[in-house]
């Protein structure tokens, strides 16, 4: 049941009001106080409250059946709030005095008044005097109905993320065995795109419906199951079930997704749609993908940590052909090689999949084989961590690990949004699932093309969603080159990111002689000094007048200046003393893996 959310209590008697809100406090409830409508309206305005408990007659005169001193009543309060867009979703329990006399047209009073009540938008409706033991509880209940009809997936009907939640965390602290099995479908995207939406929720249904007799069929009574949104599901059973539930979610989705195709592309196993590009491609028929983190062999503390084991077995598994499922089997702290459990046989011809991958570029992308590294940025005055810039790298020892050489093939393949939605999403998904001393005030800085915001960043909700992209820590990096000749489209799309609170980083600033009006006009957040102008700058006076003219340009637009290939300390002394209290460079820290404690 519910417990210490906020709740507003709207009623004219302060003893009311007072005995409410020690009943509520004494359960755990966090609970705010109004003592007329209109100061009502107000509270909720100001911070939206979970619950209101609102007197329907609040500043009313029974006798005469007016609000009086310019007030509202509660009918009016509940109207309001059920008529607005953003706040109609709050449940109101609404209280009323008992009438002993009837009224002429034969109702009760209470019944009058319940009437009204409902028609304003009444969630529940209590009469005064009311038993508090009674409140409570349908505050607890009515609290239990709002959570899970919001949580609930619209499609499948099945719990949301605030479920999800709440039973992995229940899990961690009960202690008992268990284990969470991350299962996705690969290809969806490409499936929804040709066929529709219908078609793709059609698809959706049947996996839910699959999972379900799966884990009903196999799992233990009590396993819970969830809808995490789109193609990702979860279920949490115990680590003995893994495998006799997975196995037959595989075998049962290889069968039915044979359904979802026609003759033809049965037949061949693939499919033909046309990329963003105009360009027909072929791609595998859909597939499946478990993975099972479990606590048999190793101890689980935090849902961080499963997130973090999950999403590199996910890599492993996304790169076999066909359905198939593993599960963690490490004991300690790191992960090593898991143990596969099962494979499906791929049903896509070798040439076929051959095909589909031409290029190490394109193997790149389909095996998501890109590695993010950390830089950190440090606030000099109190020399502390305030972000990290991610940097992206191609697999290792090869000739793609150099981003220069990665990002140059991926223009002129036309393959740059995509290569750019991976290097995000790789990004993010290491940013949300490593514990940090600051989390939730250090900036993550993300490199990114100016053609490719507007899609993947302004378009693309459903991406923004799902990688949890936060406007208020994250920065777009974009490079100064990349700004050269650009159309006057772009400072519109730089005030859009701004009003869904991201920031905006112009990287490699003084390396060319860019026209400085137009970082005057996009206004960005922060101006990213280069190397080339940074090294030796407490030597090389040749350098000096750039670099206080683009330092007097970024403080009259209220920009900040991060300095970039800080190496020495005789460079941080001379930049602190010129007003430069963010820096970047080895002299801090080499690009990394993982993030400074």
């Amino acid at each position: 049941m519910p417990s210490g959310e906020r709740i507003l209590i709207v009623n004219d008697d302060p003893s009311i009001v007072e005995t409410i809100s020690s009943v509520l406090k004494g359960d755990g409830f966090t609970v705010s106080q109004a003592f007329s409508g209109k100061e009502g309206l107000a509270k909720v305005y100001l911070e939206p409250p979970e619950l209101i408990i609102l007197d329907a007659m609040v500043h009313h005169d029974l006798h005469h059946g007016v609000v009086n001193g310019g007030q509202i009543d509660g009918y009016e309060v509940c109207r309001r709030l059920k008529n607005d867009p953003v706040l109609g979703y709050i449940p109101i329990i609404l209280l009323t005095a008992r009438l002993s006399a009837d009224l002429p047209d034969g109702k009760a009073g209470w019944i009058k008044d319940k009437t009204a009540g409902m028609k304003a938008g009444a969630d529940d409706y209590m009469i005064e005097p009311f038993d508090l033991e009674e409140l409570l509880l349908r505050v607890k209940m009515i609290l239990y109905r709002s959570y899970y009809a919001l949580d609930a997936n619209p499609l499948t009907r099945l719990p949301g993320n605030y479920s999800i939640v709440r039973k992995m965390e229940r899990c961690l602290r009960v202690g008992a065995l268990f284990a969470v099995c991350y299962i996705d479908l690969n290809g969806f995207k490409l499936y929804n795109d040709k066929y529709g939406f219908l078609k793709g929720d059609e698809l959706l249904k049947v996996t839910a419906d699959v999972i379900i007799e799966a884990t009903k069929k196999k799992g233990n009574p009590g396993d819970f199951i969830g809808h995490i949104g789109g193609d990702d599901f979860i279920v949490i059973t115990t680590p003995e079930k893994i495998n006799p539930v997975c196995a037959n979610i595989t075998e049962r989705f290889d069968t039915l997704i044979l359904n979802f195709y026609s003759e033809k592309e049965r037949k061949e196993r693939c499919f033909t749609f046309q990329d963003r590009y105009g360009n027909l491609r072929t791609a595998p028929l859909l597939t499946i993908s478990i993975v099972a983190v479990h606590n048999k062999d190793r101890k689980l503390t935090h849902i961080g940590q499963i997130n973090a084991i999950a999403s590199e077995l996910k890599e492993l598994v996304k790169s076999l052909p066909g359905s198939n499922y593993i599960k963690s089997t490490t004991k300690g702290k790191s992960i090593t090689k898991p143990f596969r459990v099962h494979k499906v046989r791929s049903r896509t011809p070798a040439r076929q999949m051959a095909g589909g991958l031409q290029g190490s570029l394109k193997k790149v992308i389909y095996l998501k084989q890109i590695n993010t590294l950390f830089q950190p940025i440090l606030y000099l005055p109190r020399f502390e961590i305030f972000g990290y810039e991610a940097l992206s790298r191609g697999p290792a020892g090869t000739s793609l690990e150099s981003p220069r050489t990665l990002f140059e093939l991926a223009r002129k393949e036309n393959l740059l949004l995509e290569l750019e939605h991976l290097c995000i999403e790789k990004a993010l998904l290491k940013w949300h699932t490593t514990e940090r001393q600051n989390l939730g005030s250090e900036k993550l800085f993300l490199n990114i093309n100016p053609e490719t915001i507007e899609p993947l960043i302004l378009k693309d909700k459903s991406f923004i969603c799902s990688r949890t992209l936060q406007g208020s820590n994250i920065v777009f990096e974009i490079a100064e080159r990349h700004l050269k000749g650009i159309s006057n489209w772009f400072p519109y799309v730089v005030e859009q990111l701004k009003k869904r609170r991201f920031k905006i980083a112009i990287d490699n600033v003084g390396s060319t002689q860019m026209d400085k009006r137009l970082i005057a006009k996009l206004m960005p957040n922060f101006v990213k000094l280069d190397i080339s102008l940074i090294k030796n700058i407490d030597k090389d006076t040749s350098k000096h007048d750039k670099f206080f003219t683009l330092l007097k340009i970024s403080q009259n637009l209220g920009t900040k200046v991060i300095a970039e290939g800080v190496e020495t300390k005789e460079e941080r002394v001379f930049l602190l003393k010129a007003g430069v209290h963010l820096i970047q460079g080895h002299l801090l820290a080499y690009p990394r893996e993982y993030f400074l404690t």
